[in-house]
């Protein structure tokens, strides 16, 4: 990870893990000044962006195809710095990446066996690079404080996922849970990008759609501002808050969610 500091880094990741790549992206944009950006294993495959420039791809286990797609690709196309972030130790990868002379990070394994949608890995990843890019003075906490609360959250069949600066990791996680689960059709897209024509399609179909709005301090009076206007048109707002920090994880899943119309958002300074 301190190899990777002064470059501009590629974090590589599929499904649910791709919102701890976005999240990562972002902690090394804001920890280092340096572009950062979250791909697919297949949009890695087709970039033409090589020296210079750090790769880290995460793999719960490594056993997907994919993975070992994007291995091959680092390692043929020469990044200064590419290593694989994974619960496994790297003499237990599968054949495929232990021929390639990759940089290996393991993790501990998570205890316990994980459902489909594996959020107690994603959490876990996210927790890692926060702690490998926040200052060590940043202190997380030992329990995320809207898990202790059990939220009636209620989402229609589609839903717009608003998101600030920072925040993007967890709208596309809520986006990637929702649709594995064929619960919700979510769209992410910024406070300001909304109003760029997206406002008139929501409109149109105002009885089907919910909205989930990322706030932190900054755009707070922007939500608000957003919220207001919905309310104003007769649509049920309901929010709960916080100030502590919140990794990338949609903790919405912990609590269930059930098909109906509803306003929620979730607060957070990350």
């Amino acid at each position: 990870m301190n190899a990777a500091r002064g470059l501009p880094a590629i974090f590589v990741a599929s499904g649910g893990a791709l919102a701890a790549a976005r999240f990562g992206a972002d902690l090394h944009e804001r920890a280092t000044g340096c572009l950062s950006k979250a791909v697919t294993p297949l949009e890695f495959s087709g970039m033409r962006v090589r020296s210079g420039t750090a790769v880290l791809m995460l793999s719960a286990s490594g056993r997907h195809p994919d993975a070992w797609m994007a291995a091959r690709v680092a390692v043929a196309n020469g990044y200064d710095t590419a290593a694989l972030l994974t619960f496994r130790r790297a003499s237990d990868l599968p054949e495929p990446l232990t021929r390639i002379n990759l940089d290996v990070i393991s993790l501990p394994s998570i205890p316990g066996r994980e459902g489909f949608l594996a959020t107690s890995s994603m959490l876990a990843l996210a927790t890692v690079l926060a702690r490998a890019y926040l200052p060590v003075s940043t202190g997380l906490p030992e329990m995320l404080d809207l898990l202790k609360q059990r939220l009636e959250i209620v989402l229609g069949p589609k839903c717009v996922a608003l998101v600030g600066p920072g925040h993007a990791s967890a709208g596309f996680d809520l986006e990637t849970r929702m649709c594995e689960l064929g619960i919700s059709q979510v769209q992410v897209t910024d406070y300001r990008n909304f109003a760029h024509g997206r406002h008139s399609g929501f409109n149109r179909n105002l009885k089907s759609t919910s909205v989930v709005a990322f706030i932190a301090e900054p755009f707070r009076d922007l939500a608000a501002t957003v919220f207001r206007n919905r309310a104003q048109e007769g649509r049920k707002v309901r929010g709960w808050g916080g100030k502590r920090r919140c990794l990338p994880v949609s903790f919405v899943m912990q609590h269930g969610i059930e098909n109906h119309e509803e306003f929620a958002h979730a607060g957070g300074e990350r």
